[in-house]
């Protein structure tokens, strides 16, 4: 298939495969056949939506991108440009008699967006499961049959949310104008879909920093993390909490920012305020100063429930 395409001038042609017994397996197999990705349907999925509700912390997620050694073949460093990253799947394996799409857990439903956003702003190869994006809920109930995540999106006995015989494609839905405005920006910057990232450190009071660490059932906080390509750098958070603001400080790349630096808002989102335009100052900032305290580079940033942001520094390279 490679070959065909190359013979027609497609020299980049993505083949990817549905590669099952984990990450080890999925290696081997893209290595031996001539893959170029494959789906991260191991226990990618599993972490992606626990960081996010969560229910684990942030290094089980970013760290499956890190330079380690994995067994004696290579690193994770494939994942990047090799993996698919996706959550809401048609199997969910993982989930045993417990499956449901992300909506389906009506309390953290609200972070849907933010499962998305960390979907389409991290490494990998983001694909978005049909429905999710339309907030599908598997008829708002678990189930161990997967027939609760293949509702029919365009009519049917089994239709999305309950129904039956509807059209679920809605491109007016405040989810799905929220992921178009991402998706739209993410094309625009190359560093979203190419540079490394770097997961930061938190502090509550800008004195003491750490990594975003869970305490009881739910870790409710920010988790800011920076995509970095040569010189172009992207800072990201998210809000753990769907009812809560929460207002923290963020270590910064030292070798990218200097103090009294102005990080400028390029994309936000908060439950309150729908998707047109930025949500309200009283979240996310406009701009966001870079300080040193004790020694450390931060910036202070507030965000809404479920809240989402994306700030740059200065001006950042568009590519279509």
């Amino acid at each position: 298939m490679h070959e065909f395409t190359e013979s027609i001038g497609k020299e980049r042609f993505l083949l990817t495969g549905e590669v099952t017994g984990g990450r080890q397996h999925a290696w081997t197999m893209v290595n031996s056949t001539g893959l170029n990705a494959a789906l991260g349907i191991d226990d990618l999925p599993h972490r992606l939506e626990n960081v996010v509700k969560g229910y684990s912390e942030p290094r089980e997620y970013f760290g499956l991108f890190r330079n380690s050694k994995l067994d004696d073949q290579g690193d994770f460093a494939w994942f990047g440009q090799h993996v698919i990253t996706m959550f809401d799947d048609h199997d969910q394996v993982r989930k045993g008699g417990s499956k449901s799409r992300f909506c389906g857990v009506a309390e953290l439903s609200k972070l849907a967006f933010n499962a998305l956003a960390v979907e389409m702003t991290t490494a990998g190869i983001p694909c978005i499961y049909y429905g999710t994006e339309q907030s599908f809920d598997s008829g708002g109930r678990p189930s161990g049959d997967d027939v609760v995540l293949r509702e029919n999106m365009f009519g049917g006995r089994y239709g999305g949310k309950c129904t039956q015989n509807l059209h679920h494609f809605n491109e007016d839905a405040p989810l799905y104008r929220a992921v178009a405005r991402l998706v739209e920006l993410r094309k625009e910057q190359i560093v979203l879909r190419r540079g490394r990232q770097f997961l930061h450190e938190i502090s509550g009071d800008g004195e003491r920093f750490g990594e975003p660490t869970k305490f009881g059932e739910r870790l409710l906080a920010l988790v800011t993390w920076s995509r970095v390509l040569g010189d172009q750098e992207l800072l990201l958070a998210i809000n753990t909490d769907e009812n809560h603001p929460w207002e923290m400080w963020t270590t910064l790349n030292p070798n990218q920012r200097t103090p009294g630096e102005q990080l400028k808002l390029l994309f936000s989102y908060a439950l309150e305020h729908g998707v047109e335009g930025l949500a309200a100052p009283q979240y996310a900032a406009r701009t966001i100063t870079v300080e040193q305290r004790n020694d450390i580079l931060c910036a202070r940033l507030k965000l809404g429930p479920a809240g989402f942001a994306i700030y740059s520094a200065g001006r950042t390279k568009r590519r279509s």
